[in-house]
């Protein structure tokens, strides 16, 4: 199956969808690097910045993330009317200085943010209340050493910044302006679905790096880890939401 995508994320197309253990490609990532506020402090963590054209360069291992099935709903299913409405081909790399991932988002009705700070408590019905992704990187052998992300594009896309809900180095949730989120390409496009269909709809490309220095212990990231990353999807009321989500497992 092969995803008929901008070159920055053509690697996607030597993977299966997953739910699995992924052996990581030794391919780097491809791009030419163009391109709601939670209630705490900015900057939580002392960190340097990264960039996101310097940390392409040094990742040498990624990992395949696509969401445009049926079975990978896991909130309001029947909110979902195919991957034309909502649907993800990213990747997610790893260096010494940075977690990167890049991709493609299509969505019918990007960028819908109704609230400033959309994070949401556990007893709402909707955990992110507007269109983002959301990524959780797990120590499989721990309960407690986890890092919680979130990519928040903004209402309308006009402020795309990274959020820490939760890490272990990490004393209060918060923004992080030391990385590079930048939203681009917001032109329609065409893709080919797991489905084998070719779809051509509305949708944004994106590149994230996001420094770890401040995040987690280098070790935790050379070790085996679990990725999971969701796609919140909301089309305008709280009736349209749904969540799609990808899981992969890293070997150490």
């Amino acid at each position: 199956m092969k995803v008929v995508l901008p070159a920055l994320f053509a690697i996607c197309a030597t993977f299966s969808p997953c739910n699995c253990i992924c052996k990581p490609s030794t391919a780097n990532f491809l791009g030419d690097g163009s391109g709601a506020e939670l209630k705490t402090s900015q900057s939580p963590a002392a960190g340097v910045a990264v960039s996101f054209d310097d940390a392409i360069r040094s990742v040498g291992s990624v990992f395949p993330i696509r969401l445009d099935r049926f079975d990978q709903l896991i909130q309001n299913s029947y909110n979902w009317t195919g991957p034309s409405d909502a649907s993800l081909f990213a990747e997610i790399g790893f260096t010494p200085q940075a977690i990167v991932i890049q991709g493609r988002a299509v969505d019918d009705q990007p960028f819908v943010q109704p609230y400033t700070s959309p994070y949401m408590p556990e007893w709402w019905t909707m955990q992110y209340a507007a269109d983002g992704i959301e990524v959780r990187i797990d120590d499989p052998t721990s309960s407690t050493n986890s890092i919680h992300l979130i990519l928040n594009f903004g209402s309308g896309g006009t402020r795309p910044r990274v959020q820490v809900i939760s890490a272990p180095l990490m004393p209060k949730a918060g923004d992080l302006p030391e990385s590079d989120f930048r939203i681009k390409d917001t032109a329609a496009g065409d893709v080919n679905t797991s489905a084998g269909s070719t779809i051509h709809q509305l949708g944004f490309s994106f590149q994230a790096a996001i420094p770890s220095a401040g995040l987690a212990e280098p070790r935790f990231f050379s070790d085996a880890l679990r990725i999971s990353v969701r796609l919140h999807d909301l089309d305008g009321d709280f009736q349209t939401y749904c969540v799609l989500e990808d899981v992969i497992e890293k070997k150490d």
